[in-house]
């Protein structure tokens, strides 16, 4: 139908509205497009980190490795020194008590009639040993500040060597009393141990010489 320039009625809305629809359909593919370039983008960079870390993990020496391994156990053994340190002086002091509570739930007879003997025994034992873990903790701090050589620790080492000794002695003494394979092995060990902590502070007292003169040197 042909519409005249003097026709004053308005032509249909049909082509309007159309238009209208297109543009509507155009606005929300752009938004639809912008959604999708986002999480395309954000994939992309989640994805450039990724290969950032994994080339960050290779280019890792083994070295600093070497030290990450060395720091955890070094970290490790002196919680367990702690543990060990505290739970010795609560055995100790609580000695009494547990040798009535271990003889009477074991029913071991022969420690009745030598109560105060083995109290008296395992209680110099308790406090060597306490002595012992005490000079231990105090190494163990030096070596987490990377400073192990000073001479601290070869008055610890000396000492641990004595400390050894005297248990020793105290289990042959013991022994004497009431022999036992377990507390002839445990004579050997600790004379071992003794011996062992006793050249070691001969090292490291040289070691320790050699420290300072070559940082007088420097």
């Amino acid at each position: 139908m042909n519409y005249r320039s003097s026709d004053t009625r308005r032509p249909p809305q049909t082509g309007r509205a159309s238009f209208c629809m297109l543009i509507y359909v155009n606005t929300n593919l752009d938004k639809n497009l912008l959604k999708i370039d986002k999480k395309v983008l954000n994939f992309n960079i989640a994805s450039g980190m990724i290969e950032k870390i994994k080339e960050n993990n290779r280019k890792v020496s083994p070295e600093w490795r070497n030290d990450m391994r060395k720091e955890t156990v070094a970290v490790i053994t002196k919680y367990l020194l702690d543990i060990m340190f505290f739970a010795g002086i609560a055995v100790t002091v609580t000695l009494p008590w547990l040798v009535k509570l271990v003889t009477a739930y074991f029913h071991f007879e022969d420690f009745e009639g030598r109560y105060v003997e083995i109290v008296s025994i395992y209680f110099v034992l308790g406090i060597l040993a306490v002595l012992i873990l005490g000079e231990l903790r105090k190494m163990f701090r030096t070596v987490l500040k990377n400073d192990c050589f000073v001479r601290e620790n070869v008055v610890s080492l000396q000492r641990m060597g004595t400390y050894s000794f005297i248990i020793a002695a105290v289990c042959l003494l013991r022994s004497v009393l009431y022999t036992t394979a377990a507390m002839l092995v445990l004579v050997l060990v600790f004379v071992i141990a003794g011996l062992f902590s006793k050249v070691l502070a001969f090292v490291f007292d040289e070691a320790v010489d050699y420290k300072i003169e070559n940082d007088l040197t420097i």
